[in-house]
């Protein structure tokens, strides 16, 4: 059986690795070059997917915040996350690591 080994990269920064992988992501600002390797590339999948992991994140924190109130009868509301894309890079940084659980799961199957 051969082992595919995967990296996953998230820096700001350009890098370039010198040890051979079979594949790498690169979920960062950074570019990232690593020789003999197949750079698989973020850009379909998140065309594809992106809108739909938003909405499931969105959702998923709703629930959180609704639960928490529950949990408090003094809860004052706060404005808990704005998901304005150019205003916090994490929203895209989550999405990103959505998507790339998504392809581990199809390549495994």
């Amino acid at each position: 059986m051969s082992e595919n080994r995967l990296l996953i990269v998230n820096s700001k920064e350009n890098i370039k690795i010198d040890k051979k992988f079979f594949s790498y992501i690169n979920i960062g600002d950074g570019r990232v070059e690593i020789k003999n390797s197949i750079e698989i590339n973020l850009s379909n999948q998140r065309k594809k997917y992106y809108q739909k992991y938003k909405n499931k994140l969105i959702e998923l924190l709703n629930q959180k915040i609704k639960a928490f109130e529950l949990k408090l009868n003094s809860f004052i509301q706060f404005e808990i996350f704005n998901l304005r894309n150019d205003k916090i890079a994490n929203i895209n940084l989550i999405i990103n690591i959505l998507i790339v659980r998504n392809i581990i799961k199809k390549k495994k199957n």
